[in-house]
């Protein structure tokens, strides 16, 4: 499976003889995954993977407007990752010209971008916004939105020890319940899986709303789990702080 281009438009190579932008349209409109793979006759993951490709680079030409503002939420998130940190999509431009002067130097100031993240990740307004607009409507996480609402408390009343016994589980949780685990199960999934089905999410979904920053947050996420969170134990020294989800 090849992606070609003819007269600046980018065609799979297939005897339906299909334009990339078409499948991407196809799939922003509501069309699954698998119908797309059943009308290519796609079996194969790597096939699947090239065409996902090119339908995601696609869907990134069609978010033009947030290109500019992606690229300085990357470099941050590039330089906090590391600390097991990620900016806040919500964050307004005086934070992000802060962070940015706080991390482009030879010795960036991670304590002092760090105050900024949590300040507003932290803010009470935020935190009601999330729980009422996203952690109590998404059914992915409304079953954990007591514990997360608890581990906010917990935090803004200084036992930052208990917030973070709240939410460790909470997040192996919610990682199970997005790879289809429905309740308790016998066996949680092999690490390696989960961390690789967070980092392959556009292959399952190549059209996602805010494809720019999809790609940023996936990066970030990536880079926290594989190094920080589900870091083997025996190199439990690598990540920050020594922190790992034990």
């Amino acid at each position: 499976m090849r992606i070609v281009e003819r007269d600046g438009v980018s065609w799979i190579d297939h005897p339906t003889n299909i334009e990339v932008s078409e499948l991407y349209e196809r799939i922003d409109n509501g069309e699954s995954v698998d119908s797309i793979k059943n009308t290519l006759s796609i079996t194969d993951p790597n096939h699947w993977h090239t065409v996902a490709d090119a339908i995601f680079d696609h869907s990134k030409t069609q978010d033009i407007n947030h290109v500019g503002a992606s690229a300085q939420i990357d470099k941050i998130n590039d330089a906090l990752a590391p600390h097991a940190l990620n900016v806040s999509v919500y964050g307004n431009v005086a934070e992000e010209k802060e962070l940015i002067r706080l991390i482009d130097t030879p010795t960036p100031d991670i304590q002092a971008a760090s105050r900024i993240v949590f300040r507003a990740v932290m803010d009470p307004r935020m935190r009601a916004l999330q729980l009422a607009g996203r952690f109590e409507k998404i059914p992915l996480f409304r079953e954990f939105s007591y514990f997360i609402n608890s581990a906010t408390i917990s935090y803004y009343r200084g036992n930052v020890a208990s917030a973070l016994l709240c939410l460790v589980p909470v997040i192996e949780g919610i990682l199970i319940r997005w790879q289809g685990f429905p309740g308790a199960v016998q066996k949680k999934p092999d690490f390696d899986k989960t961390k690789n089905f967070v980092r392959r999410s556009i292959y399952r979904n190549p059209a996602p709303f805010g494809p720019v920053y999809f790609e940023t947050y996936v990066k970030a996420a990536d880079s926290i789990l594989r190094n920080h969170f589900y870091l083997y134990s025996g190199n439990a020294s690598g990540a920050y702080d020594g922190f790992n989800r034990h």
